[in-house]
């Protein structure tokens, strides 16, 4: 067996972060009462476990080909915006959740939308792909371009968040899991290539085999010597 094929403990977000995000988001925010806005796809456990921890939440996913999926996998309110240009009135949650989805060439004015639509006194638990280094080798930067991420250096996010308004909550490396998550993906990747009929295959050939390069090349090309995963709890002042 090859060593990124490996058996690992099964999460339920597989996403950057995997379920360390969310875990560490519950105990460290109450959230009896509140009402939340979840941004992006793959993030039906997180709707359930802050629901039913007493929150509100809705969703919102920028990619409309996912939309009715996501509908069925969360049976709350899924609706499909621009993440830097939504429909909600400002101070409208208490918390936003984003799990690996605002490390995008938007990814400024995501923030300044996010900031807006909160609440005074509300929490932002962001999750930012991060770059390590720079320069970047191209190899890595083409795999980000594959997967339309647009990451900051780590040193370049503080003064970013406080020309917006945010203040630093707290902030915690989960880079540890990206590794774990790209193991998950390659077998999620490949049982899904033996379900799908061959009309499927041919489908979502292009997909497949981006997400498969994408993987190969964190577990094996290098790329986890340039890519960071951190949490941040952002707080827009009362």
């Amino acid at each position: 067996m090859r060593r990124y094929e490996q058996q690992i403990p099964p999460a339920k977000i597989i996403l950057p972060g995997l379920d360390e995000q969310l875990n560490y988001f519950v105990k460290n925010y109450s959230l009896e009462g509140t009402k939340g806005l979840l941004m992006g796809p793959g993030l039906h456990h997180a709707s359930i476990t802050l629901r039913e921890l007493g929150a509100d939440t809705e969703t919102i996913i920028n990619d409309d080909a996912l939309l009715i999926e996501e509908r069925l996998n969360i049976k709350s309110s899924v609706k499909f915006m621009d993440y830097y240009t939504t429909d909600f009135l400002e101070n409208s949650f208490d918390f936003i959740y984003a799990q690996a989805s605002v490390s995008t060439v938007h990814h400024t004015k995501i923030l300044k939308e996010l900031f807006r639509i909160l609440k005074q006194g509300g929490m932002l638990c962001v999750g930012e792909i991060v770059k390590r280094d720079f320069p970047t080798p191209r190899s890595v930067k083409d795999i980000w371009n594959l997967s339309n991420i647009t990451p900051f250096l780590l040193a370049e996010l503080p003064p970013l968040y406080a020309s917006i308004g945010y203040e630093i909550f707290q902030t915690i490396d989960l880079t540890d899991t990206m590794e774990d998550l790209y193991k998950m993906q390659a077998t999620v990747l490949k049982s899904e290539k033996e379900r799908l009929s061959d009309d499927d295959r041919y489908l979502m050939r292009r997909n497949i085999k981006s997400l498969q390069h994408e993987a190969n090349m964190y577990l094996r090309g290098g790329a986890q010597k340039h890519t960071l995963y951190h949490l941040f709890l952002l707080k827009k002042p009362l």
